[in-house]
């Protein structure tokens, strides 16, 4: 990454403020990788080719200190535009979620890959 400065801005800074706008209009089919997040989540029941109610509804604790209830635990099979697949085991879905996270961390202990 190359961190030069032009008006006074850097490069880093204009990424980051670029990025915040996209947050504006989510579209609800797309994936984020979280670097922070423990699991994977995700806001849409359509997208799980099986899941589990959750006999306890437990709470999960947001960024901004709000809770939300997971419903419910299962598979999702994401179809990249290579043709591949990769399938997501326990995925939480929690309705209130404004964006579907991959977790960085359980990508890595599931599949072995590295950041």
């Amino acid at each position: 990454m190359v961190n030069k400065v032009t008006n006074g801005m850097s490069e880093i800074n204009l990424s980051a403020m670029v990025s915040e706008l996209n947050l504006v209009g989510l579209n609800p089919r797309e994936w984020w990788i979280d670097t922070s997040a423990t699991r994977h989540i995700c806001s849409a029941n359509e997208f799980f080719s099986n899941f589990k109610p959750l006999i306890t509804r437990e709470k999960m604790y947001m960024e901004n200190s709000s809770t939300s209830t997971i419903e419910s635990e299962g598979t999702i099979v994401l179809k990249m535009t290579s043709g591949k697949e990769v399938t997501l085991n326990h995925v939480l879905y929690v309705p209130e979620v404004r964006k579907n996270l991959i977790s960085n961390l359980q990508t890595q202990v599931s599949y072995g890959y590295r950041s």
